[in-house]
């Protein structure tokens, strides 16, 4: 999305890595909650305002690219996309326009519709087959390999990574495999209602080796358990005795374990907790950044996706107190049908959906449009300079 918007306003693209995540992580030695206190959202938002106001381009010596004479927009996607509309109800001023794709801006301590999208998302045939799974006791089956056994209640989140431009896509394996149609047809493919438990649970174990791809842990993850932690998001995706069973196991997943996960995780050093001890919930986010409550706000341009696991925590939330966000001029809303997650992000969906081109179509005509208001309403003769084909470091 970013060079496409780059591509349309004939911009300079400038990647950000965002503090305590890759390479830029302050603190020397092994996280913990002393060392991880500068790691807010508050921070992570004003990075971006700093950035803006004094970053010197080599490529710009007068600083005619300073926010004050060129229209700068954000643009990001899940978290990235939360952030930038977060910007502009938090920090407006600096950036001129705002795109946010699949923007999770409503912090939840409970968000289990995460496994209920992804049912509605799946097979039918398939989804119902993994239930009665579930439901005979997966746990029995004796996984003893730590990958293995994440892997068998984790499978189905691959389902949000699926792009239009995705095709047969390991989530379709899985439940190929799942309805015996894999490595090759045991049984003859099935109608709506699935094979049943004892097929689909020797289906699965063919296809637990076949298609498990767990990635490996890394440092980022921890950052993002501190600020699941901290802030805190939460977010935690669960299920609970009482409701209806989606694609997951409630054992897995109990809202209790996850907080209990963050106080172990994150265990006082001194006289520093982590937030979720210091009695910080969702609220003290949502109070923050106005949630999904951001009726007003201005050359701000959402994404969502019908079937985006994390919808339930965006704007096109179908539980959002008065339903989801509509459109309006200042704030165009896109939905994408039939596709997951930040579906935004990569232009060659264009090429596989109807939705998606007339999203970035959208996103284009909206941007130009803002830009050119930008330089009307400050006097401005917007000029085109040659752009550098390669990408421009600046140093920390």
């Amino acid at each position: 999305m970013a060079g496409f918007i780059e591509e349309n306003l004939g911009a300079a693209i400038v990647t950000l890595e965002h503090r305590f995540y890759g390479k830029s992580r302050p603190v020397q030695g092994a996280p913990n909650t002393e060392n991880m206190q500068p790691l807010t959202l508050e921070n992570s938002i004003y990075d971006l305002v700093y950035f803006a106001r004094n970053v010197k381009f080599p490529f710009d010596p007068q600083g005619k690219s300073h926010p004050d004479s060129a229209p700068w927009t954000l643009s990001g996607c899940s978290y990235s996309g939360a952030l930038s509309a977060w910007t502009e109800k938090v920090a407006p001023g600096t950036f001129w326009a705002y795109e946010a794709g699949s923007a999770v801006v409503q912090a939840r301590n409970d968000l289990w519709q995460y496994y209920k999208v992804i049912g509605e998302a799946l097979p039918q045939n398939c989804s119902a087959d993994w239930r009665r799974v579930l439901k005979g006791n997966l746990g029995a089956a004796n996984l003893t390999d730590e990958d293995a056994a994440e892997f068998a209640v984790t499978w189905v989140e691959y389902w949000q990574n699926q792009q239009y431009y995705s095709g047969y896509s390991s989530i379709y394996k899985m439940c190929d495999y799942i309805e015996n149609q894999l490595p090759e047809k045991f049984e003859p493919a099935p109608g709506p209602e699935g094979l049943g438990l004892e097929k689909a649970l020797e289906g699965f174990f063919r296809g637990l080796q076949a298609v498990n791809n767990t990635s490996p842990w890394d440092g980022d993850w921890t950052s993002w358990d501190w600020q699941l932690c901290n802030e805190p998001f939460q977010w935690w995706q669960s299920e609970r005795p009482g409701r209806p069973l989606h694609v997951t196991t409630g054992c897995y997943t109990k809202e209790s374990m996850r907080r209990e996960t963050c106080l172990d995780t994150f265990p006082d050093v001194g006289r520093y907790k982590v937030g979720i001890k210091l009695g910080c919930d969702e609220d003290t986010v949502n109070r923050l950044t106005g949630g999904w409550d951001n009726n007003n706000a201005t050359r701000l341009i959402w994404v969502n996706a019908e079937f985006d696991p994390w919808l339930y925590a965006t704007v096109s939330s179908p539980d959002r107190p008065g339903g989801p966000l509509q459109s309006t001029e200042n704030a165009p809303v896109f939905m994408l049908r039939g596709t997951a997650h930040c579906n935004d992000y990569w232009l060659k969906n264009a090429d596989f959906n109807e939705d998606a081109r007339a999203m970035f179509d959208g996103v284009a005509t909206n941007m130009k449009k803002w830009a050119a208001e930008f330089y009307e309403q400050h006097n401005i003769t917007r000029t085109f300079r040659n752009r550098v084909a390669c990408p421009i470091q600046i140093g920390r």
